[in-house]
């Protein structure tokens, strides 16, 4: 059995998740812009706040307490904001390496019977971690990771059979995963 896709399939596939995530970069860029806004307001209340103490308009011990408060606050901001990039890092490239699985995949399938001896065996290296073979059978074949899910995947080809039907709000906390239909 094989489980082979359809390269427009897998472009359409992948422009809208690349749509998808672009759009939700675009939010995440305004997130790190109201971060970024707000650790400037910070500083510019930590250089007041000096001047005014340096002005000696306010005593030190308010001096102390208040840029002590304003250090944690900014902290916090910047906490949040370094979590937020890290997790929000390279998300595009990552849809760009699971397009090329799938590509890769689905023209190694089509290509493989018509190869020569030494193309098949670049292709088999490719796609699996350890293969073996004796008296021209396989004894074993361990995927790499990524090509994994998809020796695994239903061999019916059908995308529904594949993606099962969830809420319709898939960001929600309380995601069901069973539908309710």
């Amino acid at each position: 059995t094989n489980t082979q896709f359809d390269l427009e399939t897998i472009e359409i596939m992948y422009e809208a998740a690349r749509e998808k995530t672009q759009n939700e970069l675009g939010d995440t860029e305004n997130f790190k812009t109201d971060l970024v806004s707000e650790i400037d307001r910070i500083t510019r209340q930590e250089r007041k706040l000096l001047q005014t103490f340096t002005s000696e308009l306010i005593d030190e011990t308010l001096y102390k307490e208040e840029a002590s408060r304003l250090k944690k606050e900014k902290s916090q901001f910047e906490n949040t904001l370094s979590k937020y990039s890290q997790s929000h890092g390279n998300r595009l490239a990552t849809l760009e390496l699971t397009k090329k699985v799938f590509t890769d995949c689905n023209r190694a399938i089509s290509e493989f019977s018509s190869s020569s001896p030494e193309r098949k065996r670049e292709i088999i290296e490719t796609l699996l971690w350890n293969f073996a073979v004796k008296d021209e059978k396989v004894l074993k074949i361990n995927y790499k990771p990524a090509y994994e899910v998809m020796a695994n995947a239903p061999k019916t080809g059908d995308l529904n059979s594949m993606l099962p039907i969830r809420d319709s709000n898939p960001n929600d906390f309380l995601q069901r995963e069973a539908s309710y239909h």
